[in-house]
């Protein structure tokens, strides 16, 4: 137990000793591995390709190197003493203060009861069912309607309905065949039509969107809303951090009282 113990000990204090390690020394002052590995957490996505990769992993000291020496002589130059110094220096505290917090609130948040209650919720947006729709696109209701009639009476009749009550609709906007469409790409309504429809089959009543009323007809289903966590677990990961930093932004926003003046912005010139 002694030696296991001893042993766990070596391998600590290994690790730190590495962490210490000087990878180069500017003008007597070492820059460590652990230096070195902090300034590439500041890459954002991007630190372990630099990492991996010898020749960036080079080029990255070599500019750590060339800012340190600049550094020196900026600070002989009394540059901290300048406005823009000081300007820079607000918005790169800001920006690193809202990364590190960012970071924190949404470890903090997702959870995995969080994760799992947001797989629960949006399980149908990482299916791979497709549905194979037409429709057509009608301006005025009655019209509309006649054309829904037509169309359940006569099913094979698609393309000349389409020409009757769709015919006189600029192009773009007289419907037709979408092709294979999957869950996530049409107007909510209009999709929870088209899925909520049989394979053959003519969905009941008329869909309102801006464009119009639908008369949708779906004819094919392929694919699956049979999903598991596992297979889409890193979309899930990255949907729900996506949804937590919009919640967290819109929230502060309004408490805030955030307002824009666009013209004054559009004015703005460098």
């Amino acid at each position: 137990m002694k030696t296991f113990i001893i042993q766990i000990a070596m391998v600590v204090a290994s690790g730190t000793s590495f962490a210490q390690s000087k990878i180069a020394t500017v003008a007597g002052i070492p820059v460590t591995v652990n230096d070195f590995k902090a300034a590439a957490g500041t890459l954002g996505d991007r630190p372990e390709m630099v990492l991996s990769n010898p020749n960036l992993k080079r080029r990255f000291l070599d500019d750590l190197i060339n800012n340190s020496l600049l550094a020196k002589k900026a600070e002989a130059a009394k540059i901290e003493e300048t406005e823009a110094y000081k300007q820079q220096i607000k918005v790169a505290r800001d920006q690193i203060l809202a990364k590190l917090y960012l970071k924190s609130y949404l470890k903090e948040q997702m959870t995995n009861n969080a994760v799992a209650s947001f797989f629960a919720e949006k399980k149908l947006n990482y299916s791979n069912r497709e549905a194979l729709v037409k429709h057509i696109i009608v301006k005025d209701k009655k019209e509309a309607e006649k054309a829904l009639a037509a169309l359940k009476t006569h099913p094979a009749s698609f393309e000349q309905l389409l020409e009757t009550y769709a015919g006189k609709n600029p192009p773009g906007h007289r419907g037709g065949s979408m092709g294979f469409v999957s869950r996530g790409r049409l107007i909510e309504d209009l999709e929870n039509a088209v899925f909520a429809t049989p394979k053959g089959g003519i969905y009941p009543k008329l869909v309102e969107t801006s464009f119009g009323f639908h008369v949708v007809m779906v004819s094919d289903f392929k694919g699956t809303d049979d999903v598991t966590f596992t297979d889409v677990k890193s979309k899930v990961l990255e949907d729900l951090e996506q949804m937590l930093r919009s919640r967290l932004l819109n929230e502060q926003r309004q408490a805030a009282g955030v307002s824009v003046d666009e013209n004054v912005l559009k004015s703005v010139r460098f």
